[in-house]
């Protein structure tokens, strides 16, 4: 199955350092249009998101959820479904170090099985060097949106891709397809 894997804050919603509070949740402009195109185009998605706010007891899982099923909620309003979420709640200078914290692949491995992912036909989309490297170490085509960090982490790693925003991305994504 073909998949988008997206990065949560600063891909798909505004980037709020710690947010942990839903009513905060906030799409970044082209997400909605660019992810009925990537639908209708047949993808699935996922979400794997780092949340460090856990590990330094800012906020807790459950508010973390909380936030992601207000996500949901809103993607629902137009037909798109995120199949589930894929939170890493640790830090390494608070909980120590894991192997699901993007860059490391842990969570993209267990969503690559779980969904039998076909990683060359899917894309991993993020706006942090962490989100691209993961994605690479799959072999999984990265793409770096200027939302979020992206602009200020173009130069620190190479993507297989970048775009202004998320319907860019979907529209290139189309062209690709059609051709």
């Amino acid at each position: 199955m073909k998949y988008v894997i997206f990065d949560r804050d600063g891909t798909l919603i505004v980037e709020k350092n710690y947010l942990s509070n839903p009513d905060e949740v906030c799409l970044i402009d082209g997400v909605k249009q660019g992810l009925i195109i990537l639908k209708n185009l047949g993808f699935e998605f996922v979400v794997i998101t780092n949340q460090s706010g856990i590990a330094r007891n800012y906020y807790s899982i459950d508010d973390c959820n909380k936030v992601n099923q207000r996500l949901s909620d809103i993607l629902a309003k137009f037909n798109v479904e995120i199949k589930k979420y894929y939170i890493c709640p640790h830090h390494p200078d608070f909980s120590g170090k894991c192997n699901c914290r993007k860059p490391e692949t842990g969570l993209l491995e267990k969503a690559i099985e779980d969904f039998d992912i076909d990683i060359d036909n899917s894309y991993f989309v993020g706006d942090k060097c962490s989100d691209i490297i993961c994605g690479q170490r799959k072999n999984i085509k990265s793409v770096l949106l200027m939302s979020g960090y992206g602009k200020t982490e173009i130069n620190k790693c190479k993507a297989d891709l970048s775009f202004e925003n998320m319907l860019e991305f979907a529209r290139e994504v189309e062209r690709g397809l059609k051709s």
